[in-house]
This record gives C-alpha cells, sequence and structure tokens, in this order.
C-alpha cells in the first residue's frame, strides 16, 4: 500500500463484513494493517472490535475496552452493547444486562429492538433452563 492512503471507512467497511461473515482472523488481520499503517480507528472500529471479542467468547476483554472508551468520552454503536448483553445474558449475568442498558440509556443510545429482543431471549432462555 506504498502511497496509498486508504480511508478510515474503508478499513471500516472491510471489518464490518468480515464480522458480518464471523471472519475474526480477518478482522485482527485488517485491524493490525490499520495500525501498522498509523491509521487511527473510531467508534465504528471500536464497535467492530467489541462485537470480534464476543465472537471469541472473550467477553471480558470486549466489555474493558467498552469501558475505555466511555471513559476516553466516546460512545459506540448499538451493535457493541447488543453483542455484550448477548454474551452476558448467555453467561446469566444478568447485573452486567443491567449495568449496560443503564449505560446505554445514560449514554442517550436508543433502545432498540434488537436489544430488547436479545435481553427478552436471553432472560426466557434461562428461564426454560431452569
Amino acid at each position: 500500500m506504498a502511497g496509498h492512503c486508504v480511508s478510515l471507512t474503508t478499513w471500516n467497511s472491510v471489518m464490518l463484513q468480515s464480522v458480518k461473515v464471523k471472519r475474526v482472523d480477518v478482522v485482527w488481520k485488517f485491524y493490525g494493517d490499520m495500525l501498522e499503517y498509523d491509521v487511527v480507528g473510531d467508534v465504528d472500529t471500536i464497535g467492530y472490535l467489541v462485537q470480534t471479542f464476543c465472537m471469541e467468547n472473550n467477553t471480558a476483554k470486549g466489555h474493558k475496552l467498552l469501558r475505555q472508551v466511555l471513559e476516553a468520552g466516546h460512545v459506540p454503536s448499538n451493535a457493541a452493547f447488543n453483542k455484550l448483553i448477548t454474551a452476558f445474558c448467555k453467561s446469566g449475568n444478568y447485573a452486567k444486562v443491567s449495568t449496560l442498558l443503564h449505560t446505554m440509556i445514560a449514554k442517550n443510545c436508543s433502545l432498540d429492538i434488537h436489544t430488547y429482543q436479545e435481553v427478552i431471549h436471553g432472560v426466557c432462555k434461562r428461564r426454560n433452563e431452569a
């Protein structure tokens, strides 16, 4: 890529498509390439990384990254929150789900149909297992 400057939008588009097809290896490769080319990510990039951590069953790292971003004053998309909510519901960690929902509201994120769907699905599934 010498001599070419790929826009952040292009990097994010590749990462988003990689997340959609669950190719975490490609997400990490392109994120590494971004860092190598001194491309600074944005809240969308962070959201894709949180989702990738969740796909790798590394919810703790995804949650830590989300907290760091929030502490820095940035708010990622609902997709990042929703992936964490799904992961915490699956593990039965409803205290973290509640905290994430409160954080979303405090940060003026609109709880969308996917957010409600993940919570309801997680609670119902857990209840059926009991």
